[in-house]
Formats: structure tokens, C-alpha cells, sequence
């Protein structure tokens, strides 16, 4: 996001995802925001947040298919 780069924090998946749902939800635009991790087998967690809209994700495009949805907004 352009906004993201005035700031001198990161912004991660999280906040850029959460931050598309809203301004999106609040225009009327049907979308989900969900919340997903990977396998187990790695030592580390790793957790990854995108938004889809109309089957397309808009926020968050990497690797998803690695990754199991825990949560989504709004729920399935």
C-alpha cells in the first residue's frame, strides 16, 4: 500500500489486511479477511493474514496455499 511506505514502522500482513477490510466493508465491497498457519513440521510458527474479494486476494498474496485458515472475518 502507498500509505505504508510515509510510515517508519512496518506494517505487517496483519494491520494491511485489516486495514483493506475495513475500508473496503465500509464502501460495501464483500470480502474476508482470514488468518492462517503452516504446517507444523517447521520448528518456528508461521502465521500469514490476507483478504480475498470476488475469489481474488487483494492483500497478502504469498504462498497461501501453504498455509491452513484458522479464523476468517466475517466467519464462514
Amino acid at each position: 500500500m502507498a500509505t505504508a511506505l510515509r510510515f517508519s514502522w512496518h506494517a505487517t500482513c496483519l494491520t494491511q489486511g485489516l486495514a483493506a477490510w475495513i475500508m473496503l466493508t465500509r464502501r460495501g465491497t464483500p470480502c474476508r479477511l482470514k488468518i492462517g498457519v503452516a504446517s507444523p513440521a517447521a520448528e518456528v510458527l508461521k502465521a500469514h493474514a490476507w483478504l480475498e474479494c470476488g475469489g481474488q486476494i487483494v492483500v497478502g498474496d504469498i504462498e497461501i496455499e501453504s498455509y491452513k485458515v484458522l479464523w476468517a472475518l466475517p466467519s464462514e
